[in-house]
């Protein structure tokens, strides 16, 4: 079984003033081997939804609502996804 990596990211790294060449570098590469999933009509309603019903952070209700979209778990050490509802969360916690 595969990993899904979901994380909010933004097409102009130079909104990240303290990341490095070296490091934007290695992010590029990263998300080159990634599958991107841009935010369509339907993501944007869940994202709305999540936001109404649960009062999460936007970026954290942008990967609640892409887990609910692609209809996979979401494994998480945030405790705040237990807010959300329709969402399949595995909470991570650490020994």
């Amino acid at each position: 079984m595969g990993l899904i990596f979901i994380c909010p990211l933004f097409p102009n790294w130079n909104c990240y003033k303290k990341i490095t060449g070296k490091e934007h570098a290695i992010l590029k590469k990263f998300i080159s081997n990634c599958i991107v999933i841009d935010i369509n009509n339907e993501l944007k309603k869940n994202v709305v939804s999540i936001r109404q019903e649960s009062n999460v952070k936007l970026p954290d209700a942008i990967i609640a609502g892409t887990a609910i979209f692609l209809a996979i778990p979401l494994l998480s050490a945030d405790t705040d996804f237990k807010k959300v509802s329709g969402i399949s969360l595995v909470l991570f916690e650490e020994i």
